[in-house]
């Protein structure tokens, strides 16, 4: 666990000093492996932080568009999803903000969402209220989840049958309207992970 979070950390580094190197990720096929590690971590122990240290790769490394396919091949937002889904307090915040990167970056990833059931899963997040109490930055989570739901309601292929599952759900018409952005700090729980 040791080497590979060194690992890990030193190639966020090196990617955020050389933007540029993101698209790596993508093209030597470490999206992946990625998953597999962010799998393989969950319920480990919370001091090694090795899936948070992988989201926050994967997260950068979607900065670049060239790396959405190679994510949305990878299944990362499967992974994402079944991470949302054990609503883990440490890292559920930085999940739903890959996540968000994910349904920017690619209508193909915007379908898997939808399929796999993650419109509920996000309006669970947006329900939940007082159960985020325990969640590191619950209002960024809750921020972060009203975000991918407003990208799959505008998906072409996928909005319509989101904008109808959202249409009768008092979580959604709660906080639809309101502007989320003000509670999101301008590094984003990211920068501060480190």
């Amino acid at each position: 666990g040791g080497v590979l979070s060194a690992v890990v950390s030193a190639g966020l580094s090196v990617m955020r000093v050389h933007p540029s190197l993101c698209a790596l990720v993508g093209s030597a096929g470490h999206f992946r492996s990625l998953c597999q590690v962010i799998a393989d971590a969950e319920g480990s122990d919370p001091d090694l932080a090795i899936d948070s240290k992988c989201l926050q790769l994967c997260l950068q490394a979607l900065s670049s568009s060239s790396n959405a396919e190679p994510a949305a091949n990878a299944k990362l937002v499967k992974q994402l999803l079944l991470h949302i889904r054990q609503r883990h307090a440490q890292t559920l915040a930085l999940v739903l903000e890959t996540l968000c990167a994910c349904l920017k970056a690619s209508g193909v990833m915007r379908r898997q969402a939808v399929e796999l059931g993650g419109v509920a899963d996000l309006l669970g997040i947006l329900g939940a209220g007082v159960q985020l109490s325990h969640v590191v930055d619950g209002s960024a989570a809750r921020v972060h989840a009203i975000h991918c739901l407003k990208s799959l309601n505008e998906d072409e292929d996928k909005g319509a049958a989101v904008g109808v599952m959202l249409e009768d759900n008092e979580s959604w018409k709660a906080c639809e309207g309101q502007r989320h952005d003000l509670f999101l700090s301008s590094g984003g729980a990211t920068a501060l992970l480190l």
